[in-house]
C-alpha cells in the first residue's frame, strides 16, 4: 500500500539536490503534511540513516547509475509503500550526496 504522506514528507525533506533552502527540512516536512510531519519526522530521518548504513553499503560502487540502482533496490526492499516520486528524490538525494 502506498503512503502518500510519509512520501509528500520525504520528498519535502530531502528537497531538490544541490537547491540551498531557507528552513531547515523539519519545517519543510511539517509545511508539506502538517501537523502529521511531527510525527513522521523519526521515520524520515531513520529511512535516511538506514541507507547510509546498509550493508553491503550502497555507496561501493563504480558509478552513478549502479549507486542510483542499489538505491532504487534498496528502497523497494525496504519501503515498498513509497511513491515513484518519493523514490526518485530520495535517488536524486543520496546520488548527489554520492558524487
Amino acid at each position: 500500500m502506498v503512503d502518500e504522506v510519509f512520501s509528500a514528507g520525504l520528498i519535502a525533506y530531502v528537497g531538490e539536490p544541490g537547491r540551498l533552502r531557507d528552513k531547515s527540512p523539519e519545517h519543510y516536512v511539517v509545511e508539506a503534511v502538517g501537523d502529521a510531519g511531527f510525527d513522521l519526522l523519526p521515520r524520515i530521518k531513520a529511512l535516511l540513516n538506514a541507507m547510509h548504513t546498509a550493508n553491503p553499503s550502497l555507496w561501493n560502487y563504480a558509478s552513478l547509475t549502479d549507486v542510483a540502482d542499489q538505491v532504487d533496490a534498496w528502497l523497494a526492499a525496504n519501503h515498498p509503500g513509497l511513491t515513484d516520486e518519493a523514490v526518485t528524490a530520495v535517488r536524486n538525494w543520496f546520488t548527489y550526496s554520492y558524487k
